[in-house]
């Protein structure tokens, strides 16, 4: 027996299955992860310096959408973050993650432990289960190449937001976006390549969603 006859006996559907694996996934991460901050750098330190970051933020929103798919379907909340302005949102913004992380970030520190176990789970594994979450348990054929620019909100905001707080506090998040060692013209380049990558990658997110929903293979969203 398959595990799709299994879900349906059980009267659960293969998009709540996959999307309750990545709703395991990603707060199994996210915990483990805060109490390992916390417990370094104290409760409220560690809080604060947990939620500073854009990786932590990106997977919130993604148990944010999985979530509620995975054990309240059919809810107000579960179709309301399935739809798919607001997740394609989060696909870009967790696939960007796994993306800096590999690209610029994956060979700066060695990690071991528990402390590599949540890095797996936050830099890799959830951003490809997600994805896979997205291609074929949310709706397609409604996006348009403007949603990219809204998208866009948010990663900007997060920028200067940083560089505005990271004087303050002496710590910047992430290396390419330090203002203590990089000069303003190195910033400005840094910053303009992460948002070209992130209208990119939205762009791309339009086009494969316009592409199924030509094709007539509009998948159901899994609330």
């Amino acid at each position: 027996m398959t595990a799709a006859e299994v879900a349906g006996r059980r009267g659960f559907s293969l998009g709540q299955i996959f999307a309750a694996t990545v709703a395991t996934v990603v707060l199994s991460s996210l915990v483990v992860r805060f109490i390992l901050t916390t417990s370094t750098l104290g409760f409220v330190p560690g809080a604060v310096r947990f939620f500073s970051f854009f990786t932590i933020l990106s997977n919130i929103l993604v148990a944010i959408v999985v979530t509620p798919a995975a054990f309240w379907p059919g809810s107000f909340l579960a179709r309301r973050v399935t739809r798919p302005v607001f997740a394609s949102a989060v696909a870009l913004y967790i696939v960007i993650t796994g993306l800096i992380f590999h690209i610029l970030l994956s060979g700066l520190e060695t990690l071991t432990g528990l402390d590599e176990v949540c890095n797996i789970g936050l830099h890799y594994v959830t951003p490809v289960l997600y994805t896979i979450f997205w291609a074929l348990f949310v709706a397609k054929g409604q996006l348009r190449p403007i949603h990219v620019l809204w998208w866009l909100i948010y990663p900007i905001g997060y920028a200067a937001f940083s560089l505005a707080r990271g004087p303050i506090v002496n710590w910047y998040p992430y290396p390419f976006i330090d203002a203590s060692v990089h000069s303003v013209g190195q910033l400005a380049f840094n910053i303009l390549g992460v948002t070209a990558a992130f209208v990119v990658i939205g762009l791309l997110l339009v086009g494969v969603d316009r592409l199924i929903g030509g094709l007539g293979l509009r998948r159901a969203p899994a609330a």
